[in-house]
């Protein structure tokens, strides 16, 4: 590409009104898939199946992602290539068999509030939503969303239980995060309608992976899951932090697949749910649960394409309003529901709640287990002034 057909697509990109990570790199695409991400040493250049290379990179257009040998993503001698390390995601102990799943909820201890969760900044005064809790490396790595017109501006957190948070990104625009097989977390981005890399050595510095699909941006990536392949699963609601008017059209939320890089080819899970959100996967990494309208699930195939929706729970409707979930270790899935953590057994009969009540909290965003033996769970809040709780649990679980 030319000077001037790379200034000419850059500023396209402007139009489209992208920031925190698709300005990250300089890229441009038109297709269905959108996808992009750049090896060690490579460049990035746009078209519809377009293809570029630098030095150590390469990539393809619509859909694609990049590494060259020795790359950062998935190249030879790269973390998830050949000779690579094994995958970064969390696996139970045990196996599921092995832990006694919660026979109630009653006999929990009472959640505690975390101190120093958000920082004393003045960040984000009046409201703001605690979301995207995942445990690794010892700490817990959460998204602050600020309230206000959308999409609003978010930063992410880390917190050390026993110290006070710190900024960890100080602008990233994430909502749900995750981890990468790699070992580096992986951000819905609303601000920009994206999904990005989040490198832990330099985290401020995003690295798209896909931002749009059918030509246009995503509404507002909200909660994610990946598999120990590398598949990613994640929600495009258009509420609350998306855009106006919504930049996938009016009615049209989605859940998405994005497959495994160096493809990352953007594929549609359900595009008939209405304002799907919180995405979680199986122990098994089988099944893939999405709430929000209901609770549901969908079989995925051993490519990790994904079968026809079906009810998650006999009555799913039940979890209308439902937010972000996780599993502990024996198949109990933990679902924020308003003021409430409901815990469906394995069978998905309900067990209980875990009602979570302070002053300025108004309602659970998110769980997430995590600690130095996995058996603490997280619970994230919105609010005036929310904050992250914690309990003692008697058996781990999944770190988001």
């Amino acid at each position: 590409m030319n000077r001037a057909s790379l200034s000419l697509a850059l500023f396209s990109l402007s139009l489209l009104s992208l920031s925190a990570c698709t300005s990250a790199t300089s890229h441009a695409g038109d297709g269905g898939s959108g996808g992009i991400q750049s090896g060690s040493g490579g460049t990035t250049t746009t078209g519809t199946g377009g293809a570029a290379t630098g030095a150590g990179g390469t990539m393809t257009g619509a859909g694609g992602a990049v590494t060259g040998a020795g790359g950062a993503v998935a190249g030879t001698g790269g973390a998830t290539g050949a000779g690579g390390a094994a995958s970064a995601i969390f696996k139970c102990p045990m196996p599921p068999g092995s832990y006694t799943p919660l026979a109630n909820t009653s006999s929990l201890p009472a959640p505690q509030q975390l101190t120093g969760v958000p920082p004393a900044d003045n960040y984000a005064q009046g409201f703001s939503i605690i979301e995207g809790p995942v445990w690794l490396g010892g700490a817990l790595y959460v998204s602050q969303i600020m309230g206000g017109n959308p999409p609003p501006p978010s930063r992410i957190l880390k917190v050390v239980p026993g110290t006070a948070s710190t900024v960890f990104a100080t602008d990233d625009g994430t909502n749900g995060l995750a981890i990468l097989p790699d070992g580096d977390l992986v951000g819905a981005i609303h601000i920009d309608g994206s999904i990005c890399r989040v490198p832990l050595a330099s985290p401020n510095n995003l690295i798209p992976i896909a931002y749009q699909y059918m030509s246009a941006r995503f509404n507002a990536p909200n909660d994610l899951a990946v598999r120990s392949d590398g598949n990613i699963y994640f929600s495009d609601p258009d509420n609350n932090q998306a855009p106006h008017p919504a930049p996938q059209g009016a009615g049209h939320t989605r859940v998405y697949r994005i497959s495994p890089l160096p493809t990352a080819a953007v594929s549609v899970v359900d595009e008939s749910l209405s304002q799907p959100n919180g995405v979680t996967l199986s122990l098994d990494e089988n099944t893939l649960y999405v709430s929000g309208p209901g609770l549901y699930k969908y079989t995925l195939n051993a490519d990790g394409s994904t079968g026809p929706r079906q009810d998650g729970v006999p009555n799913p409707q039940m979890y209308s309003g439902s937010d972000g979930m996780v599993f502990d270790c024996a198949g109990d899935l933990y679902i924020a529901n308003n003021s409430n953590v409901t815990v469906l057994n394995p069978s998905g009969t309900k067990v209980g709640d875990i009602t979570i009540t302070a002053n300025g909290v108004q309602s659970v965003s998110n769980v997430a287990f995590g600690g130095t033996d996995r058996k603490t769970l997280f619970s994230t809040t919105l609010g005036g002034t929310p904050g992250i709780f914690t309990i003692a649990m008697p058996l781990p679980g999944m770190p988001y």
